[in-house]
Order: structure tokens, then C-alpha cells, then sequence
């Protein structure tokens, strides 16, 4: 009996499959909708639309497991920060409602969140297919850095530490109702802490700090648990990932083979998203994934191909559609 879409990720994400690697963007939104010409807002007042567009992309490319919900920022502008809906990127910041007061009430209820029961919407269209649904959900100090501004942010935790505490303190408990929110209905959740790399903030701040938040944000999710942390994720060990977590998504800067050696998760990754992907021929792509086949070698049972970070919108459909057809012509992968 062949297994669906959505029981390859499962069991992937179990460390059991023995079927054929599943492949997971893991974040393909933003650049789906510019493959077909579509505004994010026309997808997000639409959620038949989105989740049309999603599929088809889904189909074209393979994908075992989709990002039902890519606007994950959608809380920023119900929070009282100001946005721009921009082609290929989605909702951008463009002011951050914490910047003057950092005591000003962020407190929002998801289903007050226009944005974010549209997205909800999306997820059921989807769910109604084969393959395994996800939300993103940004992490503690990437959405607070989003309500108060990056650079502020940082320079609070260095010199205003009660104020810097004080936010991602009520940041995480916003995004707790918003984890539940997208909990209830998608198989799993996706958080993501792009801003909050071992590259932009020390360390030691994101262990002591920022990763317990997270940690919560996971305590109360009862699907898969699947995160992405932008960045040198080795700097943040012991206390990273929550040992809740399902599977950890593999940054550019850290390799497959140190991945398998520090975390026993489910493990994504293999693409460049900058030097393979947006390059105008699949070369780099068919050697990369190539190597990945290699490197996971005794690991398989554990594993998605996936991009190390989003898709960018520029893309070319031909380099994320090729994934499947390389996996597909190494018939040791592929059958065992």
C-alpha cells in the first residue's frame, strides 16, 4: 500500500520512514503566489484562491508537506504596527507600534485578527487534500523586534534589560493564543526565529532569553512541533531545541553532517536558498541534493529535502520543481 503525502511527513517527522524522502519547502508562500502573478492580499482576502494557488504549486513541485499559512506576520499589524502588502514578500513593517512606548498594550485575540481567520480558512481548504499542512508562527524575539524595531530591540537588551524582558515577555504570551489558534486546526506548527541568529544577537541573550519563550510557545502545541531558527544554531545548544521538538529546519550556515551528530529530531534542508536556488540553471540544485543523498546516508528514516530558508519570490519554478525529479531517478532512495 503506498503511504499518502501526509503520512511520508508523519512518519519522517517520527523518525520511522522507509518510504521515499518526503520533501517540504519548508517556505513557499510568498514565492508560490509570484510563480502564478498573484498579490498576497488578493490570496489573503481569498482563501479559496490561496489555497488553489498553493496546490497547484504543491502538484507542480512535489511537495509532500505545504505552508498553509505563509503570512505569518499577520499579528504585527493587529498588535497596532503599521504594514505594507508588497508583491512577493507578503506584509511588510514599515512601523513598529513599540517604538515610543514599549508598555503600549499588545494584547490581540487571533479571531479579532482579520488576517489571521483568513489564514486559518486557508488551512482547512487545504487540509482537505492529502498532504501535511502547516502554520508559521513567528518566534518571540523575531515578531518582538517587528513591534519594536531591531536595532531598539537590541539596544534594550543592553541597556534597558527590564524593558527588553518585558516585551518578549508579552510578545511570547501573545503568540501563545496564536500557536493555539493555528494549533486546533493544522497538523503542525512552524516557528520561526529569523531575526532573533546567533549572527545578530549574542548567544548567551537567546539561551537565557529568548529560547525558555519559545520552549512555552511549543509546551502548548498539540501537533508536530517543527522549528526553524535563522543562523548558527550550534552557538545555542544545550538549552536549543525544546526537546518537544519534532523537527528542526537546517540553516545555510550549519552543515547536514553536524546537524546529525548534535540533534536527534527530524532533520530538513539540502537547498541553498541563495547560491542554488536563484540561479537560472538546476545544476547547483542537482549537485547539492546529490551530496545531501550522501551525507544522510543511515539517516534517511529522519529526513526532508527542503530550501535552508524561504524561497525567494524571484526564483525560478524550474529550480524547487527539479527536487522531485532527482529523488525520483536515484532508485535507491526512491524504493528503499
Amino acid at each position: 500500500m503506498v503511504s499518502s503525502s501526509r503520512e511520508t511527513v508523519i512518519d519522517a517527522l517520527e523518525g520511522r520512514n522507509e518510504g521515499p524522502i518526503p520533501i517540504i519547502p519548508p517556505f513557499q508562500g510568498t514565492w508560490a503566489l509570484n510563480v502564478m502573478d498573484i498579490a498576497p492580499e488578493k490570496a489573503i482576502s481569498d482563501p479559496g484562491l490561496n489555497a488553489k494557488v498553493q496546490s497547484e504549486i504543491a502538484e507542480l513541485c512535489g511537495f509532500d508537506a505545504i505552508e498553509g499559512m505563509w503570512d505569518w506576520l499577520s499579528m504585527v499589524e493587529a498588535m497596532g504596527s503599521d504594514v505594507e502588502f508588497r508583491k512577493g514578500m507578503g506584509a511588510v513593517t514599515v512601523s513598529h507600534c513599540l517604538s515610543e512606548d514599549p508598555d503600549a498594550s499588545i494584547e490581540v485575540n487571533p479571531r479579532d485578527d482579520a488576517r489571521a481567520v483568513a489564514n486559518l480558512n486557508t488551512i482547512r481548504a487545504l487540509l482537505e487534500g492529502d498532504r501535511f499542512i502547516y502554520a508559521s508562527v513567528p518566534g518571540t524575539f523575531t515578531l518582538s523586534a517587528e513591534l519594536r524595531g531591531v536595532e531598539q530591540l537590541m539596544m534594550d537588551s543592553l541597556l534597558e534589560n527590564d524593558v527588553y524582558r518585558s516585551i518578549l515577555r508579552r510578545t511570547a504570551d501573545t503568540l501563545k493564543d496564536y500557536c493555539k489558534f493555528y494549533d486546533d486546526v493544522a497538523d503542525g506548527v512552524m516557528l520561526c526565529e529569523s531575526t532573533g541568529s546567533p549572527a545578530l544577537m549574542d548567544p548567551v541573550y537567546l539561551r537565557n532569553d529568548v529560547i525558555p519563550l519559545n520552549t512555552e510557545l511549543f509546551d502548548i502545541v498539540e501537533g508536530y512541533r517543527m522549528y526553524h531558527h535563522c543562523g548558527d544554531i550550534i552557538e545555542l545548544l544545550p538549552e536549543f531545541p525544546p526537546a518537544s521538538t519534532n523537527m528542526l529546519s537546517i540553516h545555510g550556515e550549519v552543515s547536514m553532517t553536524d546537524a546529525l551528530e548534535y540533534f536527534d529530531c527530524c532533520l530538513t534542508g539540502g537547498v541553498s536558498s541563495v547560491e542554488s536556488l536563484l540561479k537560472d540553471n538546476t545544476d547547483n540544485v542537482f549537485r547539492e541534493i546529490s551530496n545531501i543523498i550522501v551525507e544522510i546516508e543511515g539517516n534517511k528514516n529522519r529526513f526532508m529535502l527542503s530550501a535552508t530558508c524561504d524561497i525567494s519570490p524571484s526564483t525560478p519554478l524550474e529550480n524547487v520543481s527539479v527536487w522531485r525529479d532527482i529523488l525520483r531517478g536515484n532508485d535507491n532512495i526512491r524504493q528503499n
